[in-house]
């Protein structure tokens, strides 16, 4: 895909009546941290963690409008 300048993309949107939308999406997990920890010379180390892994997603769209779409 070529890359345009948002003065381009603009351009592009008005002729053809479009509307420019911006996106963003984003993921957030609770893993427990089990890369690295610290014990006796000799003995490995127990971490204890939950078996449970929880995550959220989330993802945004904005435009210039001023109007509020319906979901």
């Amino acid at each position: 895909m070529a890359q345009r300048s948002l003065a381009t993309s603009k351009k592009h949107a008005k002729i053809k009546g479009a509307e420019i939308f911006w996106l963003d999406e984003a993921s957030i997990r609770s893993n427990d941290p089990l890369q690295r920890t610290w014990g006796a010379k000799g003995q490995t180390p127990r971490v204890k963690t939950r078996s449970q892994r929880q995550s959220i997603n989330a993802i945004l769209v904005l435009s210039k409008q001023t109007d509020v779409l319906p979901v």
